[in-house]
């Protein structure tokens, strides 16, 4: 059989059989999408925090005491809060009361340390066998670099560096002082 034999045949079969037309194809349905994943719920210590900052910038000051105390007692922190004087100390009204009775709250708790009646800090293990910071600052210059105000809206906010770090250096025996960088952080502010 040649070749030109074959295409007639395959011809002739072709023409003498009817050829149905294909069905038409389904339509294609839509993709099918998943549904949002849920959006998780924010919790509500932070939903207070929240509430408690807005009411403040509104000046709604009562409400943020109140939210601001639900954030509190919900991230377990209420001791910040309580009523209760701090350490136990009820005739503390000022820090100058607090000073004057502090040496004797040191000496109460290490007592209660050293008669086992509460368990030594750890932290204040480490520092049991390292020499005293005043030894260490004593003689010493140090020289502070910090900004006198922090400036996180349209007034300034007065920043107390000066009152922990230079204090706290100078009663360790350190000789202090401060250089204040207001001008070199905000060039375009006018003290």
């Amino acid at each position: 059989m040649t070749f030109g034999n074959l295409l007639f045949r395959l011809k002739t079969v072709l023409s003498s059989k009817k050829i149905e037309p294909r069905p038409p194809l389904p339509e294609p349905s839509p993709p099918v999408s998943e549904p949002p994943p849920p959006v998780p719920e924010t919790p509500y210590h932070e939903r207070r925090y929240a509430d408690g900052v807005c009411h403040f910038e509104s000046g709604e000051l009562d409400p943020a005491l109140v939210a601001f105390t639900d954030f509190l007692n919900a991230t377990h922190q209420s001791a910040l809060i309580a009523d209760a004087p701090p350490y136990g100390l009820s005739d503390v009204v000022s820090y100058g009361d607090f000073e004057k009775v502090f040496p004797g709250l040191l000496d109460r708790k290490f007592l209660e340390w050293e008669t086992k009646q509460q368990p030594f800090p750890r932290f204040l293990a480490s520092l049991a066998d390292s020499p005293s910071p005043h030894g260490l600052a004593k003689g010493k210059k140090i020289l502070y670099l910090i900004p006198q105000y922090i400036m996180n809206s349209k007034q300034f906010i007065e920043c107390d560096f000066a009152d922990h770090l230079l204090e706290t250096a100078a009663n360790a025996g350190a000789e202090v002082d401060v250089f204040y960088t207001d001008r070199c952080s905000y060039p375009d502010i006018n003290l």
